[in-house]
């Protein structure tokens, strides 16, 4: 009976660290994309981000650059340790000798992983929008 809730626990985190992938993925690119004046993560937003990025004044655009890019260092050692753990969970659940119990703690530390990083997220979602959301309405100067 442990076993069937272990490997429940390991699909429903797989899910979930699957859709973490896109935060991975903005977090790594974010970095490398820096010289087309908008970054990954407005790009991956749609046109509504597009759109309220243009509308930002030149100072305010290096202001939310700098944010995005200091969020993406801030949680970059989380997303690094899932993908580690996501990792090792590959191994340990194809490993016949593997304990539930093992399989159970690790997929509680991923779990308290991905955790911080969506209160990480929130945090960061609730502070551009206290610093930028009236700001979006005016046209660059």
């Amino acid at each position: 009976m442990d076993i069937k809730k272990t490997v429940f626990a390991v699909v429903i985190l797989s899910f979930c660290i699957l859709s973490l992938g896109v935060l991975t993925s903005y977090a790594q690119s974010n970095m490398e994309t820096r010289s087309c004046g908008m970054s990954t993560y407005h790009s991956n937003s749609g046109k509504y981000h597009q759109s309220f990025y243009a509308k930002l004044s030149k100072q305010d655009k290096e202001k939310y650059n700098a944010l995005i890019e200091k969020h993406a260092n801030d949680t970059s050692a989380l997303h690094e340790q899932l993908w580690k753990d996501n990792t090792k969970l590959s191994v340990l659940q194809n490993n016949k000798n593997t304990s539930p119990d093992t399989l159970t703690k690790l997929v509680d530390d991923m779990s308290d992983t991905r955790m911080k990083l969506v209160a990480m997220e929130r945090s960061f979602q609730k502070l551009l929008h206290k610093e930028f959301s009236d700001k979006s309405s005016h046209k660059n100067k």
